[in-house]
């Protein structure tokens, strides 16, 4: 929405969706892969991170804005740093010329 507000071009707005729905897919793709896993070998992703991230999932639809702080939570409970914790500073990210979108979860 940001985006949009400040007149970005149709063509990179589009682009930025497809990255968009990228990182969806693949952030779900991982998440059934963890969660198998997890199930396989008792792991505690599967009893610990998964609710937490399933929880954020789930209040994408009703409220974003806590889901962004839970998100931001879980990053920081398993020892990464959020690069936004509110939804104002994802729009900024957003927004952001020079910010980089890492599909590479080992990155």
């Amino acid at each position: 929405m940001a985006a949009r507000a400040d007149g970005v071009a149709e063509s990179a707005l589009l682009l930025l969706e497809r990255e968009l729905l990228t990182s969806a897919a693949t952030a779900a793709l991982l998440r059934d892969e963890a969660e198998a896993l997890g199930r396989e070998r008792n792991a505690y992703v599967a009893e610990i991170v998964l609710p937490q991230l399933t929880r954020a999932h789930t209040l994408a639809a009703s409220d974003p804005a806590r889901a962004v702080v839970e998100l931001a939570e879980v990053t920081r409970a398993f020892g990464g740093q959020p690069i936004f914790t509110t939804m104002d500073e994802f729009d900024r990210w957003m927004a952001d010329g020079d910010a980089v979108l890492t599909l590479d979860p080992n990155w």
